[in-house]
């Protein structure tokens, strides 16, 4: 086993992340908080590789995406490119940003307020995103307090999140290869 495996590595990785984050239920929690007015310009903090940008940008929306990581970004153009959508991607630390523009409403979704692991990294995050709103603007963001039930008797199935074709000289994918290495139990 490669004694350097980081279970980060699966999740920075776009391909994986998209195998493995196709649910769009946050959508419609952020879909209520859209503004009225479709000219309104919104920041998505942690936008991935587009997995909630597109769709709002979809619905005629200004919406431009920050990430920190190059393959999310790549693969978040990539996407947008294939829909026919004009989307500002820009790569950044969230805790530095620095944008010339104010916005109506910015948000960070799908837990990544999670990645930021001291708390003079959420109060520099929360000041960028001061920075950055418009007077009587919206921030918004969501986190997961699990219950210990839902960890205990959560999925104890592996589950196929990508297909690829078998190592050389092995009986095992590299994506099973790769779950192999987090832990996880046959």
């Amino acid at each position: 086993m490669n004694s350097d495996y980081k279970v980060g590595d699966l999740i920075y990785d776009a391909n994986i992340y998209d195998a493995m984050n196709t649910n769009l239920d946050d959508l419609y929690f952020y879909k209520r908080w859209l503004p009225k007015n479709k000219d309104a310009r919104i920041l998505e903090l942690c936008c991935g590789t587009g997995r909630l940008t597109l769709p709002i940008a979809k619905e005629g929306y200004d919406i431009t995406g920050v990430d920190y990581t190059p393959s999310m970004l790549a693969q978040a153009k990539m996407k947008a490119s294939e829909a026919g959508l004009e989307i500002s991607f820009i790569e950044a630390d969230i805790r530095t940003l620095n944008l010339p523009e104010k916005y109506d409403l910015i948000f960070i979704p799908f837990n990544s307020i999670h990645h930021l692991y001291k708390n003079e990294d959420l109060f520099k995050v929360f000041s960028v995103v001061k920075n950055h709103l418009k007077d009587g603007g919206l921030f918004l963001f969501d986190c997961f307090n699990p219950n210990i039930q839902y960890i205990v008797e959560g999925e104890k199935e592996q589950k196929e999140i990508i297909e690829q074709e078998k190592v050389p000289n092995s009986k095992e994918t590299q994506n099973e290869k790769d779950i192999r290495q987090t832990g996880q139990k046959d």
